[in-house]
């Protein structure tokens, strides 16, 4: 519900809800990634299968609950990158074309209220932030040539630009007990899928960036 803003309130089923994050994954309280697989009933009666938060963003029907609990910048954030996308005075064609493509996320700070059907029983869950996701190709304006990276850590070499080297032996998680290559728990796609692991376009990056370590210079 919206009291703000009546005609934006909407119901839904359907909804598949997960764990969002993975540094955060274990606080006490967790961020959740939320995937409107049957659309949005509309406070008017109509049916929507994509959600615009404000008037000035393009649908989308994934979000993400941030509940900021390991830091306290609580709106702050999506209100700097607000302002970024809004001053920037560089436009990519994306933008050119669509004024409302965006540089970045998008929000709402939103209290959540959990109404469980078997006890009637109405838990307040607590404060959290409504944003648009990192994987939003609409927003942003990605295209098909396009590719969206995640870091994991901010500890490994690959992560910290002190190696171009792309490890593919098999590591196994001790704490999820996960195998792949080395290499995918430092980098995670999320654009043009959360599957996706060709990095020969990230290769091409990562390398030039490394080359301009100077403790990693020669001659």
């Amino acid at each position: 519900m919206d009291p703000v803003t009546p005609r934006r309130s909407f119901t839904f089923e359907g909804c598949q809800i997960n764990v969002q994050g993975t540094s955060s994954a274990p606080y006490y309280k967790n961020n959740y990634d939320l995937q409107f697989k049957k659309g949005f009933n509309m406070h008017d009666g109509s049916h929507a299968d994509n959600y615009a938060l404000k008037d000035n963003v393009i649908p989308f029907n994934r979000f993400v609950l941030k509940a900021d609990v390991a830091s306290s910048e609580s709106a702050n954030n999506v209100e700097l990158v607000r302002l970024y996308n809004d001053i920037c005075p560089y436009k990519r064609p994306e933008m050119v074309e669509n004024a409302k493509v965006r540089w970045g996320i998008d929000g709402l700070p939103v209290v959540v209220f959990w109404h469980d059907l078997t006890t009637e029983e109405i838990k307040f869950l607590g404060k959290f932030n409504y944003n648009l996701p990192k994987r939003a190709p609409g927003p942003y304006g990605y295209s098909e040539n396009m590719e969206s990276w995640e870091f994991q850590n901010n500890t490994s070499n690959l992560m910290v630009f002190r190696s171009d080297f792309f490890d593919e032996s098999l590591y196994t998680d001790e704490d999820t007990g996960e195998t792949k290559e080395k290499w995918r728990f430092d980098y995670e796609a999320r654009f043009p899928s959360d599957e996706w692991i060709d990095y020969s376009k990230l290769q091409v990056l990562q390398s030039f960036i490394y080359s301009t370590y100077r403790g990693g210079a020669t001659n």
